[in-house]
């Protein structure tokens, strides 16, 4: 087992070692052990949720999981969506409402994708908002939430395309 003092220094040795790369400030983060999911959103000012995805690792427990790009490469493999999420509803309620927070304050546009990450005791923490995410029709995260929610491309494409023409006031 790993003491927490040479943890705390490896810690340091990294942010040292990355201060001295870079050259710019170091931001040092908790890592969040719980179940990490991603929220689908459409609209502008009173978005509406298309859908919750959980993203849950195949080879891994979900402590040590992180969502990396090298693992988005390799989504088949790696990882299994669930939408809906297995989360309880008060935890998916609490999801929803904190993205579509997210996405007001952030002044997103017509669509984004606002991720989340579950601490060990299963509250929600923001990570991030992709206000342009990804609309591949096979593989885009805000695809699939809308297809296991009963939207299909044509729709989802549709409802993104009325929310840009009401905004600019040509719908």
């Amino acid at each position: 087992m790993t003491s927490t003092l040479s943890v705390r220094a490896a810690a340091t040795a990294a942010v040292a070692e990355l201060f001295r790369d870079y050259q710019c400030a170091v931001l040092v983060e908790e890592f969040l052990e719980g179940a990490e999911c991603t929220v689908g959103l459409v609209g502008t000012h009173d978005p509406q949720v298309i859908g919750i995805m959980e993203i849950v690792p195949r080879n891994i427990p979900v402590h040590a999981f992180v969502y990396s790009l090298e693992t988005k490469r390799d989504y088949q493999n790696q990882v299994e969506y669930r939408t809906p999420p297995t989360f309880a509803a008060p935890t998916r309620d609490r999801i929803a409402q904190l993205a579509r927070q997210a996405f007001l304050e952030l002044e997103c546009r017509d669509l984004a994708r606002i991720d989340f990450r579950l601490d060990r005791h299963g509250v929600p923490h923001f990570i991030e908002a992709n206000p342009l995410p990804g609309l591949s029709p096979v593989k885009g995260d805000l695809v699939i939430m809308a297809r296991g929610n009963g939207r299909d491309y044509h729709t989802l494409m549709g409802e993104i395309l009325d929310s840009a023409l009401t905004r600019n006031g040509l719908s």
